[in-house]
């Protein structure tokens, strides 16, 4: 499904604004782009100071003018500073027909960029309308114009855009502002309507005509189809808005159905066109026939079944892949709606299901759609009440609980209901979202989740959302969520009561205290010591404290009344009887806090002295060993850890079936079996012990124990690392890969990607030294990945690695990559002296990064990043190397590249001046390089098309260009026959000259 390229409106490119323009324009770019939009308005006298201070009576000059005001517009937004420029064009006196027709159009984009950023709806009405007036009067009045095509199709792209954005205003709207919408919404799009059907008609005559030359052919289908598209999602937004609603979807239907009959259904015009008819029926309530369509298109990016999905992705490209990706992002919407509505709420979460998975196996970027789409899957798995088996990426979606544990999901690590996976899916919508209108949807399903009468989401969610207000600081927001979490304990077990009602009691009395409500917070501390919540050591110990420490805050500012002090004694037998009742656990916790102040001598006759009854008394056990470990005698620990593991468990006097005691014995058994692999992995790290041991201890922790999620990770790590050092490479990358899907964002899980990196970096070199260039390469890719999760979640960034890594994308060349890391880096670093290196910046990445973009084509922003590393007037001490040098030269003049015998320019972004620059410095790196080799032959062939750039500001410099030529061809022969031999055989250079001479 290649998709076709792009049509609209030219994107902003001024390629000679940062060397043109004077002083004080140079100024207003730079505060464009430091400043946010709101101080935009200051700019303003500067701009129009700086434009009278700039001469009007070139053309040129003045379309540089033009440039920089759609600059403003597109790229920073600045709508009223990019008028007022134009304004001072216009007024020059100096403006051409044509010129004339440059500043309508660029009006014309201007209006259009405001109106697409603009947040507040009215003002962004006005904009839409003036923007699409404008339009119409240029096309109108501009018959004969070889933009008017142009222009006419930016008009009807817009007016689409502008037909979407009211569609969804109307949602809410009413009275006279809808009627305003509606009447407004239909005579711009009748208006396109009319003018796209016109263009289908021009164009298929067209295409008929240029049927026989493919490439003109191609071009021109595209272009219908485009239009065609437009069209139907133009009657399809009036038809929802419209009194003759059903004559629109018809007109649609049908045009929809021809474009996918003349595209092919499975093009990527094809399936644009099924998914806007699945739309189509879906707006006329016909739900089994847009099911149809939608999941045609769905099935068809990215099909269920796992072998003809591998049959339908194999050999496709990442961007490629990218495309069958986007349309199910696309798709994905609308089709869970439609099934849904369809009484298909089984399908709908199956494909729901479906989508997550994707793009967790993938690994897929997701847009906007998808956002949209992952909430809309939160909101049928939210009322499907069915339930979720599975790892993530492997989900599988069940009716009942019977189904899912008969499909062998038992565990709660990978089991859950589907109500709890739709509110991690909101959630993550929510924090992937910053202040747009995706945060606000997401926000809207979280309430709807948790609100919604008759739903029961896990009191641990319910838990943690109501954190979220409470470590955001809204107090009177968490409250009401807090209280939320009690309720939904209530028909709890009583290991789920006391595991969460302790805990949301402490919280909802700290809000009210927070909120200097002293007594109402006192009242619910001591609900929390009440025999229906009590039961965890640490919270019963803090709502016995605070309630205490309320009603001393109470009887301060209340004095004496018998009922306060009646509730203040209470308080104190409070404290008195958690202290004693949890006497042996007081002093489980009294060594606890030795053995963390690194006390262990004292910590392990503490330990020993927890008595048996003492709910801790497991750990107890577990820590003298510890201790043991800690004091140097790892015998005698493992000897302790294997008397409790094997023995103490194992005997029937000790079996219980208490709740809270069966949960402090996992807990005890987790960190024992930690503590055993660890110690023996210490051991193996001294050459005393074995690595192989350390596996069979903790190989499986994560699965043996996964309530123990710290531990787990470090388990894994461990285990990696053992790998590592048995040399079995395929189990550690296992192991990592375990540790990305269970704890994608902890520390262990990046420290553990640098591991394998290490060894793979070693094995890179011991290849290199080897000659073996095939397995050097192989590596390379694995390293890249292995640095960029470790950068990804390192907790304090590393200048150091992520250069490493930017150089392995580099070496890939991976370009995107490479100026993500580098990006990164610019992001983390700019304001810091780095490892007292103040020149890291400067002399590293920023040169390495404006070297990535270069190899993108993105110039002017490359040039902006070299601009500030060569030397200047202002700044002649600048040192860059060769290469900056070298980048800084070809971002202003510009340089060539051959695919095939096909040359092709990349333009510079330079004025004469910052040209004559670039020459001076490509000549004197020629003289530093050996002449008469391949190396010399390129820089002498960028010094002669630096001078022939230099020659659209002075002509004479364009017999400099010949002369450096004819120069080569009098040492090389006239059709420099000399050079290809000296490139090893490869003649691209000799045919740049070549093309070039043609040229002069």
């Amino acid at each position: 499904m290649p998709a076709p390229g792009p049509h609209g409106p030219t994107s902003f490119r001024a390629p000679n604004i940062a060397m043109t323009l004077q002083a004080k324009r140079s100024f207003i770019c730079s505060c464009a782009r430091a400043l946010p939009a709101a101080l935009a308005s200051c700019l303003l006298g500067l701009a129009a100071h700086a434009a009278t201070s700039i001469p009007q009576s070139s053309e040129r000059r003045a379309q540089e003018e033009i440039e920089f005001a759609k600059g403003l517009a597109t790229q920073w937004q600045f709508i009223e500073l990019a008028e007022k420029v134009l304004d001072d064009v216009a007024n020059s006196g100096s403006t051409s027909d044509k010129l004339e027709q440059e500043l309508e159009l660029a009006r014309c984009e201007v209006y259009s960029s405001g109106a697409r950023y603009e947040r507040d709806e009215n003002k962004r009405q006005a904009i839409f309308l003036k923007a699409i007036n404008s339009y119409r009067d240029f096309v109108d009045e501009n018959l004969t114009s070889d933009k008017r095509e142009s222009a006419e199709l930016d008009l009807i792209d817009l007016a689409s855009v502008y037909g979407r954005d009211v569609g969804r205003q109307l949602e809410s709207a009413v009275g006279e502002r809808a009627a305003e919408l509606k009447a407004n919404m239909s005579e711009v799009l009748n208006d396109a309507i009319f003018r796209t059907l016109d263009l289908i008609d021009s164009l298929k005559a067209e295409i008929d005509y240029a049927r026989d030359d493919d490439r003109p052919f191609k071009a021109l289908a595209n272009e219908r189809h485009k239009l065609m598209l437009n069209a139907a999602q133009m009657r399809l937004t009036l038809g929802r808005n419209s009194d003759l609603g059903e004559a629109q979807f018809d007109e649609a239907g049908r045009t929809l159905e021809e474009l996918a009959l003349d595209a092919g259904e499975t093009s990527y015009w094809g399936l644009h066109a099924y998914l806007l008819l699945g739309n189509v029926y879906s707006a006329q309530g016909l739900w089994e026939d847009a099911v149809s369509f939608l999941e045609y298109v769905c099935q068809s990016a990215v099909p269920r079944d796992r072998d003809m999905r591998k049959r339908v992705f194999e050999g496709k490209s990442q961007s490629e892949l990218d495309v069958h990706w986007n349309f199910l992002e696309l798709g994905m919407n609308d089709l869970v709606i439609a099934l849904a509505n369809a009484a298909e709420t089984a399908e709908a979460c199956n494909w729901g299901i479906h989508f997550l998975n994707i793009q967790n196996e993938y690994g897929f970027a997701v847009s906007a759609n998808g956002h949209l789409s992952r909430l809309e899957v939160a909101k049928v798995l939210m009322n499907s009440g069915g339930y979720v088996g599975g790892k993530q990426g492997e989900y599988e979606w069940f009716q009942t609980r019977d189904d899912m544990r008969k499909a062998g999901f038992k565990s709660a690590r990978e089991s859950r209901g589907a109500m709890d996976l739709a509110l991690i899916i909101a959630q993550d919508v929510n924090r992937e979202n910053q202040n747009n209108i995706l945060k606000v949807m997401a926000q809207r399903t979280i309430s709807d989740l948790i609100n919604r009468p008759g739903v029961q989401v896990a009191p641990d969610i319910l838990f943690e959302a109501a954190q979220g207000d409470y470590f955001n600081q809204d107090y009177a927001q968490a409250i009401p969520a807090f209280k939320r979490v009690l309720a939904s304990l209530e028909n709890q077990d009583q290991a789920t009561r006391i595991n969460v009602g302790p805990r949301a009691l402490w919280h909802l009395g700290r809000c009210l205290t927070k909120l200097d409500r002293p007594l109402e917070a006192a009242m619910v501390y001591s609900s929390g010591l009440d025999s229906h919540w009590v039961g965890d050591p640490e919270y019963d110990v803090k709502n016995a404290k605070d309630f205490n420490n309320s009603m001393r805050v109470v009887k301060s500012k209340a004095g004496s009344d018998a009922t306060l002090d009646r509730l203040f004694v209470q308080s104190e037998e409070a404290i008195l009887k958690h202290n004693k009742d949890d006497a042996g656990d007081i002093v489980f916790k009294q060594a606890k806090q030795k053995y963390d102040a690194k006390d262990y001598e004292l910590a392990r006759a503490q330990f020993g002295d927890v008595p048996g009854d003492a709910k801790n008394y497991e750990k107890a056990l577990v820590y003298i060993a510890v201790c043991s470990h800690k004091l140097g005698d790892s015998d005698q620990a493992l000897s302790e850890l294997n008397a409790y593991l094997n023995d103490y468990l194992s005997d029937p006097v000790n079996q219980t079936t208490d709740t809270t005691r069966i949960l402090r014995r996992t807990e005890a058994r987790g960190l024992a079996v930690y503590y055993g692999g660890a110690i023996h992995f210490a051991q193996a790290e001294r050459g005393e012990g074995s690595y192989e041991e350390t596996v069979k201890w903790l190989g499986t922790y994560h699965e043996d124990f996964p309530d123990q999620k710290d531990f787990a990770a470090k388990a894994l790590y461990i285990t990696l690392r053992s790998n590592l050092a048995l040399e079995r490479y395929d189990d550690a990358k296992a192991t990592l890969d375990i540790l990305l899907a269970e704890f994608p964002r902890h520390n262990y899980t990046g420290v553990g990607a640098n591991k394998i990196y290490g060894v793979l970096e070693e094995n890179r070199t011991a290849a290199i030294e080897a000659g073996n260039q095939a397995r050097s390469e192989e590596l390379l890719p694995r390293m890249s990945e292995m640095l960029r999760i470790y950068n990804d979640l390192a907790p304090k960034p590393q200048l150091s690695w992520m250069r490493k890594e930017a150089a392995l994308w580099t070496e890939l060349k991976n370009w995107p990559e490479a100026e993500r890391v580098l990006r990164q880096a610019t992001a983390n670093f700019a304001t810091d002296s780095i490892d007292g290196d103040e020149k890291a910046l400067t002399h590293g990445v920023w040169p390495d990064l404006a070297h990535a973009l270069l190899e993108q084509h993105q110039v002017a922003e490359a040039a902006d990043i070299l601009m500030q590393l060569v030397p200047t007037d202002e700044n002649p001490d600048r040192k860059p190397s060769r290469s900056t040098a070298s980048n800084f030269a070809r971002a202003v003049c510009g340089w060539v590249e051959s695919q095939g015998s096909e040359i092709i320019e990349i333009p510079g972004v330079g004025d004469a001046e910052s040209i004559e620059r670039a020459c001076k410095i490509i000549d004197t790196i020629a003289n530093s390089t050996d002449r008469w080799e391949c190396p010399w032959y390129g820089i002498k062939f960028d010094l002669a098309y630096g001078y022939y750039q230099w020659g659209s500001f002075d002509s004479s410099k364009l017999e400099s260009a010949k002369r450096q030529i004819d120069q080569m061809r009098s040492d090389l022969g006239d059709n420099l026959e000399q050079m290809t031999p000296s490139c090893d055989g490869d003649d691209s250079l000799r045919q740049k000259y070549l093309w070039l001479l043609r040229k002069l």
